[in-house]
């Protein structure tokens, strides 16, 4: 399966179609994406530190020419470098700072550790994955640097419906692929991990619903003004 005929096709057609933000269904422990019924934890622990505890910033759903369901995702935060970096938007409320492209800049920079999930609703060819994450690298990765084929030999599975796949996003610029929490390699690579990020928090996001959506909880990370 391709995720697209070409990136540029894609994010065309995405400009064309007015984003809706359908409000998650907030439960005692989890946030569910409402298109997939995919629930995600409000909090899990980093998957190389059981020390460190993560917050679900949002939910959203990728989908595969605006129709066909891909992956529900889940952005997960450290808390504390939340607050601290993200403290001049202290005290808005999550559509104002949808409205706000400081606010999606700033979190694509957050220097602290993030946590991509994304649950797979279809199978995926690993051919398919590594060439859409490729084509998001160009945003802020130059084609001949060695890390950027580092980071594609990690996608060498077929990605199968119902698994989840998780790209840790470390403060040092750590980039790992995790796979059901089966460590699959890492990158040392800044550039790539803000690339990502851009992905689906740029300007030009993979999903508008994505970007829209990890704005859900922010205001509750960064508590009151």
């Amino acid at each position: 399966m391709r995720l697209s005929r070409t990136p540029v096709s894609l994010l065309a057609a995405a400009a064309l179609v007015a984003p809706t933000v359908v409000p998650p269904a907030i439960g005692a422990d989890t946030l569910v994406e409402p298109s997939s019924g995919v629930a995600f934890e409000l909090r899990r622990p980093a998957p190389a530190d059981d020390a460190m505890t993560l917050e679900l910033a949002g939910v959203g759903l990728r989908k595969k020419a605006l129709i066909f369901k891909v992956y529900a995702f889940g952005l997960y935060l450290d808390p504390a470098a939340a607050r601290e970096h993200l403290a001049p938007f202290r005290g808005r409320s999550a559509d104002e700072l949808r409205a706000d492209p400081s606010f999606y800049e700033a979190l694509a920079e957050l220097p602290g550790e993030r946590l991509c999930v994304m649950r797979f609703l279809r199978n995926v060819g690993a051919d398919a994955m590594r060439e859409a994450l490729d084509a998001s690298l160009d945003r802020t990765v130059s084609k001949d640097d060695p890390a950027r084929a580092a980071f594609g030999a990690l996608w060498t599975e077929k990605i199968r419906k119902g698994e989840e796949v998780a790209i840790e996003i470390a403060g040092d610029g750590t980039v790992t692929v995790w796979r059901d929490g089966r460590r699959v390699g890492s990158v040392q690579s800044a550039p790539i991990g803000l690339a990502l990020m851009l992905s689906w928090v740029g300007p030009e996001p993979v999903s508008e619903d994505i970007k829209q959506g990890v704005a859900e909880r922010i205001p509750d990370i960064l508590g009151g003004s």
